[in-house]
């Protein structure tokens, strides 16, 4: 395992990159992998999709999709016949290139990569080589973003990486880095364990009061109940989305009086603002705002508002975590709650948040750690311990 000594120096030479060299080469990685082969896009999801309409309007040649669901193989999607990754590699294993283009909780690139490979598959590329070859159609994506601009942030990600108040945060902060400049999937690491409870670093105590935003179905909130064996002054629970708020009303319903009686449920967003906001009701994990004023109005919040009361504070609210912060910047100041804050919903969230976390509320700590395959929940805690 990696000294503080040597992480520091692996953050030193990530960062030193001159920023359009970074750019020059991300640009240039995908053709020269792909060295003039066909491909063949491994998983027809939405990015797989969106990434061969992408290659046909470059005129470059895909062959066909390959996919591990059996309920898709045989079927064609988009003009482009599913194999099976067997029956893909059979065909195609020495003459294209595969893109793997899941991007998803479960199988991470590493496994695929595997999989392809015992399958006789030579050449094999990530899908975010393929978004640095065309920014203009497929960035920024969540946490993607082209090297370059990762690098215009540097003097930012170095001060967040000196606040992180342990070594294994700063080997998964410097993992990350790595990660995004790089796409060395070896880069990351993942902790098992409980997202937003963390042993070691989370401590709630006989009278919590969690604010939950982002509150889903009521999927956290069931681990806080565990965590807290039934003993907490409160939970004040914030889901927009209509049908995932449907499913956590339904299951506060189905708790004890007592329990239910200390859950506050609202079918709201937060933000930094009091307004009506368009939101994307998908009914998954991946609700959000929408930008081009379609989707179904909801009303959006301040925690600084919304809460008299909080000892911990929990976002994953799809890249409105910024302004939320910022909406319960009086709440931080003045009470010192913890805090849980996702970190891979914007290209500069895993730096520039931690940062905010700090410039609120310098008496904590600052954490960071990955529960989920290439990059995804990725956390940063700020506590009191």
């Amino acid at each position: 395992m990696e000294s503080t000594s040597q992480v520091d120096a692996r953050i030193e030479v990530l960062l030193v990159e001159d920023p359009a060299a970074a750019g020059d080469r991300a640009a240039h990685a995908a053709d020269e992998l792909r060295a003039g082969r066909p491909l063949v896009i491994h998983c027809c999801g939405q990015m797989g999709r969106k990434l061969a309409r992408v290659l046909a309007r470059e005129g470059v040649e895909v062959l066909a999709f390959s996919d591990n669901d059996h309920a898709k193989q045989g079927t064609g999607v988009d003009g482009l016949k599913v194999l099976a990754p067997a029956d893909a590699a059979a065909r195609f294993g020495e003459t294209a290139m595969f893109v793997v283009a899941k991007w998803s909780p479960g199988d991470g690139y590493l496994d695929v990569e595997a999989q392809l490979h015992g399958l006789g598959v030579g050449a094999i590329a990530p899908l975010p080589c393929f978004m640095w070859r065309y920014p203009d159609a497929m960035l920024p994506h969540y946490l993607f973003t082209t090297p370059d601009q990762l690098l215009a942030g540097r003097d930012e990600i170095a001060a967040a990486y000196a606040l992180m108040s342990d070594d294994e945060s700063r080997r998964q902060f410097a993992g990350q880095l790595e990660w995004r400049l790089t796409l060395d999937y070896t880069a990351l690491a993942t902790l098992t364990g409980e997202q937003y409870f963390v042993p070691g670093l989370v401590s709630l105590g006989e009278h919590a009061v969690f604010v939950d935003c982002g509150a889903y179905d009521g999927d956290t909130i069931r681990t806080f109940l565990a965590a807290t064996s039934g003993r907490f002054d409160g939970v004040v629970a914030f889901e927009p989305d209509s049908g995932s708020f449907a499913r956590l009303e339904a299951f506060v319903a189905s708790l004890p009086a007592g329990t239910r009686s200390r859950i506050t449920t609202r079918n709201e967003a937060t933000g930094d603002v009091e307004c009506e906001l368009h939101f994307d009701a998908s009914g998954g994990t991946d609700a959000r705002a929408s930008d081009v004023g379609a989707g179904v109005p909801v009303q959006c919040v301040r925690l600084d508002d919304a809460v008299d009361r909080a000892t911990y504070i929990k976002m994953d609210i799809e890249a409105a975590e910024e302004g939320s912060i910022r909406g319960a910047s009086r709440l931080i100041r003045e009470q010192a709650p913890d805090l849980a804050i996702c970190l891979y919903h914007t290209p500069d969230g895993f730096y520039r948040l931690p940062l905010l976390m700090h410039e609120l509320d310098p008496t904590s700590s600052l954490h960071c750690r990955g529960h989920e395959v290439d990059g995804l929940e990725f956390v940063a805690y700020a506590t009191h311990r």
